[in-house]
């Protein structure tokens, strides 16, 4: 990369300074680009920028003079393949026919479902986020080259890392961009021009204003971030000048995400195919399952797959309760039944902090209901009801009195669901392997989530166990087997994504007394169910196999984020 770019010791003023170098920084009047000019202006090279409206640059360009930044500009629109031609030649000009650093940072978002897309909105994004910064490497070569000393860094996004809720086309424009990172970076290393990436996550700019002054949705940017906040543009521009520095000279080809740690935990914040496999690891006792979750779709080796280890789960269990495990004496006799109403009623405040004030009328599903509701009655400003789907035996008189008065009725399920639509602001499923059929999946979950108005928590017991309630059949029909159990979760989560994604998300959360990874509510990470698994020796549903929850919840609140708009550049 030249002396300067390869210097190590003894040079520290040359290596950590920009002075004398050149730059070009596109969209650099607002966020991130205004940030990253004053970085590269700060550490002493020559910037040139251009924004579209001639008002903005004139004033950036008034204040940076008064702060003593060399800082030149263009009005030029960055989607417009003749005024990208005529920017460049008004930096060659400006430079004298040489630029050491090249910032792609212009980039735009429409926020809406892909199938709403017109074909004149994907051109649009198309040209203003990937064939700008494709077309400016190409008219930057010369220029780089000839500086015998070049950097180009693209402001890249998360959005082309994870997949986000930020439309496909962005998310496609921003991908190819990493993938053009690292091409570029071995097509012209022979030049010494180096490229890197830099991928934030939200930033504070006023781009994004609108989506972060929306309390619900700015929480569940933080719950994602295990920094717990939004990041500041001074901390992408911080990468970037430093990506710019001869300090830098040996990274190339690199894809940095500035993110709060985001990228790196979004796997169990939200879901995907393979916490099925979490899932077939707990179930079989394994520690390591690290490649079926290639399989985990429309495989014909899965069935097999869930047989096997279903097996493995039946001879594993009786083994631990016959004694054959040290070290859990108490664990639950599976000749007795077992239910998830334990797990229920401890999960109950972790749902009440995650839905606040929404979480008014619950309904829950499933035995013990009485329980249940006793328990939510006493939640201040909660209102509780309660369909139990076994007959009641040697029901105390709290119980009684609620049958009594309506709040739990004793009947079969039956689907349609006898309620309005959004009768309810939670419903609460419990032991639903027992009762939610995989041949009435198509009639299930989607009635569930109709009477719903903000929230379905499905507790799915004991995969292959036997019923919660052993002294007779549920009026309902007869448990699901073995291998439907495990297939229901999966068709399941086949159905949601299918069903719910466009104007809803979701989430599959798997926990199990052996682990603390899983938080119980999407985009409320810091309620997690840690209390509930934190003794190993407990008997409880979830000992020794595992409680899977799926939950699904209605977005709220979130219209301004489904609109079609502008986004910043760098961001999701």
């Amino acid at each position: 990369m030249g002396d300067a770019g390869r210097s190590s010791g003894g040079h520290a003023t040359t290596r950590w300074s920009l002075r004398g170098m050149t730059a070009l920084v596109t969209g650099g009047t607002r966020g991130i680009g205004h940030a990253v000019v004053e970085e590269l202006a700060g550490l002493g090279a020559s910037v040139h920028t251009c924004a579209r409206k001639e008002a903005d640059l004139t004033e950036c360009l008034r204040k940076w003079a008064a702060e003593g930044f060399r800082v030149t500009g263009s009005v030029c629109d960055i989607s417009s393949r003749e005024q990208r031609d005529q920017l460049m030649r008004e930096v060659s000009a400006t430079f004298n026919g040489k630029l050491n650093i090249l910032v792609n940072n212009v980039a735009t978002n429409i926020r809406k479902p892909t199938v709403e897309f017109s074909a004149e909105e994907y051109s649009f994004l198309m040209a203003t986020n990937l064939e700008s910064a494709y077309h400016l490497c190409q008219l930057a070569h010369p220029l780089l080259k000839a500086s015998g000393m070049g950097s180009i860094v693209f402001i890249s996004s998360v959005g082309g890392v994870v997949a986000l809720s930020t439309g496909s086309i962005y998310g496609a424009t921003k991908a190819a961009m990493n993938q053009m990172t690292k091409n570029l970076a071995c097509e012209w290393a022979k030049d010494n021009i180096r490229i890197n990436s830099v991928a934030p996550w939200y930033i504070k700019t006023k781009l994004v204003e609108h989506l972060l002054d929306d309390k619900d949705f700015l929480q569940r940017v933080i719950d994602r971030t295990p920094l717990r906040r939004v990041g500041e543009p001074e901390e992408v521009s911080s990468l970037v000048g430093y990506l710019c520095l001869p300090a830098a000279s040996y990274i190339t080809g690199q894809i940095i995400s500035v993110d709060g740690g985001m990228t790196i935990a979004t796997n169990n914040r939200r879901a995907r195919p393979w916490l099925l496999d979490l899932f077939l690891i707990r179930l079989a006792g394994l520690k390591e399952l690290n490649s079926l979750h290639q399989k985990s779709r429309n495989s014909p080796l899965l069935s097999v797959a869930l047989v096997i280890l279903g097996a493995f789960l039946l001879i594993g269990y009786s083994f631990r309760g016959s004694g054959g495990f040290a070290g859990n004496k108490e664990a639950i006799n599976i000749g007795q039944g077992v239910s998830c109403t334990s797990d229920v009623l401890q999960a109950i405040p972790f749902l009440k902090k995650a839905y606040g004030d929404s979480m008014r009328k619950v309904l829950h599903v499933g035995p013990d209901s009485c329980a249940v509701v006793s328990k939510l009655l006493k939640e201040e400003d909660t209102e509780a009801w309660g369909v139990e789907p076994y007959d009641l035996e040697d029901a105390d008189s709290s119980c009684k009195s609620l049958v009594r008065k309506s709040f739990v009725r004793v009947a079969d399920i039956k689907f349609p669901l006898p309620y309005r639509p959004k009768s309810f602001s939670l419903v609460i499923v419990s032991d639903s392997l027992d009762y939610l059929s995989p041949k009435y999946l198509n009639k299930t979950l989607p009635d569930l989530a109709r009477v719903s108005a903000d929230g379905l928590v499905i507790f799915t017991g004991y995969p292959g166990q036997q019923r919660a309630k052993v002294s007779e059949l549920a009026k309902f029909g007869r448990p699901a087997k073995l291998r439907s159990s495990s297939w229901w979760l999966i068709e399941s989560i086949k159905f949601w994504e299918a069903s719910f994604t466009r104007t809803d998300y979701y989430d599959v959360t798997i926990s199990s007394n052996e682990t603390h990874h899983a938080p119980l509510i999407a985009g409320n990470a810091d309620h997690c169910l840690d209390s509930l698994f934190a003794s190993p020796s407990r008997e409880r549903c979830s000992w020794p196999a595992v409680a899977a929850f799926l939950l699904y919840r209605r977005k709220r609140r979130l219209d301004k984020a489904r609109t079609a708009g502008e986004g910043a550049a760098g961001h999701p």
